[in-house]
């Protein structure tokens, strides 16, 4: 298999200097590390986390767990709470010291895993270890029921898997969930291009739900791979402290992150969102979402409702200053996402209760709830209007509508293989209306280059309101919905303005009150 090696020598001296730090906080906690050499394999710009102190001494950080809703919804779902336990996850580790790419089997968190190895012999390693506590980890990790892992090196997957630059379309992924906690590239941007349509067509022909992290450090770019493509999750933090801005390959322009998890670096916050995947994976499963559509298409149809579910549920109270944009906010729509933040910080509490909800269908005059999603496929030039009410005497404190499609990835049938996209256009415009007539435009999220639409807005006022949906190009979509609803009128005072009795309602407390 052909090998490529990055020229860039700049990058590889700060590779390295990244390593003498983690030395550095090795030395101080007592543990000893070997010198790390770069693989001269194919994908070169190995893992993501500049390890803190704080997460290698406690690989598993307090309080992440109450912060993105895990606890609140083992509370409220008790016995009935999904484990992902049906659930089969990849691992895809960079390896970092003559081969060690390998979850420690010895750890106490993989009791009763199975760990499996699929790119030949390897060691044992600290990244790969940390990542796997909390992805499938006893106790560690949000989907405590993972009973097995297959775990990939980074190159061998790329090679063997991916097949990239070569004549072959990847082979099918029959996992559920793979986490990607390293970053790179193939040293060119053709290369890379291959790589990032070979795993949005993954996504899109296998039901894979791919979580990709970011880099650390907010003064670094996106990276090539594996968080620039479509139709994966890309995983910041919460503390803005990993890459911001937008996309430079393969469509310039888009955002990432996705959405953001509490966790101390990167690598470690995407295991974290790929096995609140899996849990809602499971959920759909239980519930049968989707189950009327051809069984083909039920797969990747509930991949790309999870991968709505965890960015409509992601919640913004954290940040006083989320926005759309990043510097200056974004006020006309084209951007649907903080550049930091993304749509939000995972919350897993929330993304269970829009699922929970229930598809809601669109309708040309009838009302849906306040809380719940839909899977639509439209034609060309097509649209969908929901309609809703925010009851009176009440006002939504905040209201989340998200709407997330695939872009379509078409493999020709010449050789050499080469994978084309399409990236259909669809546009979310929210209208208050009286019946079914239009009385203003209230927001519109109208990228022209992002996958990913975001309507949100608080303070909305009582009153009846209608959201369309429309694309160029026929598409199927998923879009989420939820709504927090405050009883009380907003009145003011000479200091200060406050919602006189005030009762804040779940979304769906909401429903049974109002809507």
């Amino acid at each position: 298999m052909r090998q490529v090696t990055k020229t860039d020598p700049a990058g590889l001296q700060g590779q390295f200097l990244m390593d003498h730090r983690l030395h550095a906080a090795d030395a101080l906690l007592g543990r000893t590390r070997s010198c790390r050499r770069l693989s001269p394999l194919t994908v070169v710009c190995l893992v993501l986390a500049i390890v803190i102190m704080a997460s290698l001494s406690s690989p598993v950080l307090a309080g992440w767990r109450e912060e993105i809703g895990l606890a609140r919804l083992q509370a409220r779902l008790g016995e009935s709470m999904p484990t992902g336990e049906s659930i089969g996850v990849s691992q895809v580790e960079m390896s970092v010291d003559d081969g060690d790419y390998i979850p420690d089997r010895r750890n106490a968190y993989f009791a009763g895993r199975s760990i499996n190895v699929r790119s030949g012999r390897g060691g044992f390693s600290s990244h790969a270890t940390i990542v796997g506590q909390h992805y499938f980890g006893v106790g560690s990790s949000p989907a405590c029921g993972i009973r097995s892992a297959n775990i990939y090196e980074a190159n061998a997957w790329v090679n063997q898997i991916l097949r990239v630059s070569s004549n072959a379309e990847p082979v099918f992924e029959t996992d559920r969930v793979q986490n990607h906690s390293w970053v790179g590239t193939l040293g060119s941007v053709a290369m890379d291009t291959d790589a990032l349509r070979r795993v949005d067509y993954m996504v899109q022909r296998d039901g894979v739900l791919v979580a990709a992290g970011l880099n650390n450090g907010s003064d670094t770019a996106v990276p090539r791979l594996v968080c620039s493509a479509y139709n994966v999750v890309s995983v910041g933090l919460t503390n803005a402290n990993a890459s911001r801005g937008a996309t430079t390959i393969d469509g310039g322009g888009r955002v990432k992150p996705d959405l953001v998890a509490p966790l101390s670096a990167t690598s470690w916050a995407t295991p974290v969102v790929a096995a609140s995947g899996a849990l809602l994976l499971e959920g759909c499963e239980a519930m049968k979402a989707l189950a009327d559509l051809p069984v083909l298409q039920q797969r990747p149809a509930r991949t790309l409702l999870v991968k709505a579910l965890l960015m409509g549920g992601a919640t913004k109270d954290e940040w006083p200053d989320w926005r759309k944009g990043f510097a200056c906010p974004c006020t006309d729509g084209s951007v649907p996402l903080d550049y930091r933040y993304g749509a939000g910080e995972l919350n897993i509490d929330n993304s269970y209760r829009i699922l929970a909800a229930g598809e809601c269908n669109a309708s040309e005059s009838g009302t849906v709830p306040l809380t719940g999603w839909d899977y639509e496929a439209l034609p060309a030039g097509g649209s969908r209007r929901y309609y809703f009410e925010i009851p009176r005497g009440c006002q939504a404190r905040q209201i989340s509508i998200l709407a997330v499609w695939n872009r379509r990835v078409e493999v020709a049938s010449s050789l050499p293989l080469r994978f084309s996209s399409v990236l259909p256009n669809i546009d979310l415009r929210l209208y208050a209306v009286n019946g079914s007539t239009r009385q203003a435009l209230v927001d519109a999220s109208i990228s022209r280059v992002d996958n990913v639409e975001h309507i949100y807005l608080r303070g909305l006022a009582p009153g009846r309101y209608e959201l369309e949906v429309l694309t160029d190009r026929a598409s199927e979509y998923c879009l989420t919905w939820g709504t927090d609803l405050v009883s009380g009128l907003r009145v003011r005072d000479d200091r200060v303005e406050k919602t006189v009795a005030a009762a804040s309602m779940s979304p769906v407390e909401a429903q049974a009150d109002g809507g």
